[in-house]
């Protein structure tokens, strides 16, 4: 049996945090962006394939956020797909990266609309950050 690569929920999210500075950072600090997007996040909804992340108006502190310890796949890609104005964001995992940027694809263009496939190799420097480990 193949043993699943997994990563940390918080991995995934800081990774598909700063794909989202790399693609548009507004001249913002690679890391003042990092923790200013992590430290709004209101609540997460951790399912093995999917993650809904709701962000709030104020910095929350970090232990108040449940499943960021939880493990999902880093195997295949995940998708950012968020509507900033609205102040979410869902990753959801494909089995391969071409029918993820398929579906970026057929996104692209809707107003208000982010949509990528998160780069695994941003990594940030918040607590617990770490793969596999």
């Amino acid at each position: 049996m193949t043993e699943i690569s997994m990563i940390r929920v918080h991995a995934l999210i800081n990774s598909a945090i700063l794909t989202a500075w790399s693609l548009d950072n507004e001249g913002m600090e690679r890391q003042q962006y990092l923790d200013s997007t992590f430290y709004a996040l209101n609540e997460l909804k951790v399912d093995p394939e999917s993650i809904y992340v709701e962000e709030g108006t104020v910095l929350q502190e970090l232990v108040n956020l449940e499943h960021l310890e939880d493990r999902v796949r880093s195997d295949g890609a995940w998708l950012y797909y968020g509507e900033p104005a609205e102040r979410y964001f869902i990753l959801q995992w494909y089995e391969n990266e071409g029918d993820a940027w398929a579906k970026a694809e057929s996104v692209k263009g809707q107003e208000g609309v982010r949509c990528f496939v998160v780069d695994l190799s941003q990594e940030g420097v918040t607590p617990n950050a770490d793969r596999n480990g």
